[in-house]
């Protein structure tokens, strides 16, 4: 026993602490005693130790430590001093990662509980589509000088646009109004954008955006008779400075290049004089620079005088009336 002490004694400070610090369901108290001993042989205190612990721990270190505490009461030889530390040392290891695993669970339960709040704090509208309709309305709604300059038109021409093509048959359908479907298709054409974009800019599908702008151009094309001017000569007494010299004209007509995207295979004929890819488009216009008749589709390749005899040779083509 006092070899067993002399070895205790010369183990380093921290260790020593840690031996000392061994759980008190270990040691020996007082009240785990009969009431009148006060003084205790060996056999006593073994007596006293099994009265106290009638089973050993269960993890495998603190049952080393229950080992050396008996041997230690009954004056034996522990099997291995150099054991006991080394099991001390691996059970400060192991308390040091459960403190590590505990302050880490710790840390992204806080995490997740504080990504949580924020969400709950997010003021979620009860309305699905808010967010498209308030675009819409900061488009056509806010500012005359926003709706001239994202759709080309003023806010009242604007609510004419969808009034006349609701008349002709386009409706609101479930989750998409008429005026945004106008906007949608006046947005595309004053600023040349990709459906990719346009779906971005109105958090819309780009299905949604593809269906609805064919859905507007069909509803136009409806309304050529309402769109398109029908000609009137210049009269003889007109005060026009720029007309009046024109007596009986019915306007002026020319030819204008539109830039557009084709396959590969198409591009040499699309490819105009100055090398751009782009359809030539015949355009004529009223003295009130109303449009009177529109001839898209030719190529850019083709001449200013073959569009404009293809548009006379039409069935329903460009029409000048007798006598003019």
């Amino acid at each position: 026993m006092n070899r067993i002490q002399s070895e205790f004694d010369n183990v380093n400070p921290v260790i020593q602490i840690r031996l000392t610090q061994v759980p008190s369901s270990i040691y020996i108290n007082e009240e785990n005693l009969e009431p009148n001993s006060r003084v205790f042989s060996s056999r006593a205190r073994s007596a006293a130790l099994k009265k106290a612990s009638s089973s050993p721990p269960d993890h495998p270190l603190l049952r080393q430590l229950f080992a050396l505490r008996t041997a230690m009461d009954n004056n034996e030889e522990p099997n291995s001093m150099m054991g006991l530390i080394h099991a001390f040392i691996a059970l400060q290891h192991l308390v040091a990662s459960i403190n590590h695993a505990c302050s880490l669970f710790v840390v992204v339960i806080h995490i997740a509980l504080s990504k949580r709040l924020d969400r709950l704090d997010v003021k979620r509208s009860p309305h699905p589509f808010r967010n498209q309709l308030d675009n819409l309305n900061r488009l056509i709604r806010n500012s005359e000088v926003n709706c001239h300059e994202q759709l080309r038109v003023d806010i009242h021409t604007f609510m004419r646009l969808c009034t006349l093509v609701r008349g002709v048959g386009l409706t609101d359908s479930k989750f998409v109004v008429v005026e945004e479907k106008v906007g949608i298709f006046l947005y595309t054409l004053a600023h040349h954008l990709k459906n990719r974009k346009i779906k971005f800019d109105f958090t819309r599908s780009g299905q949604t955006v593809s269906r609805y702008f064919n859905d507007v151009l069909k509803a136009v094309i409806r309304l050529q008779d309402v769109l398109l001017k029908v000609p009137e000569p210049v009269p003889a007494n007109s005060n026009d400075e720029r007309w009046k010299w024109f007596q009986n004209c019915l306007g002026a007509l020319d030819g204008t290049y539109i830039d557009v995207r084709v396959a590969a295979v198409d591009k040499p004929r699309y490819r105009t004089r100055k090398g751009e890819i782009a359809t030539n488009v015949l355009g004529v216009c009223a003295p009130d620079t109303q449009f009177i008749y529109v001839l898209p589709g030719w190529e850019g390749s083709a001449s200013d005088s073959r569009v404009l005899r293809d548009a006379v040779s039409r069935q329903n083509g460009l029409k000048v009336p007798t006598g003019h």
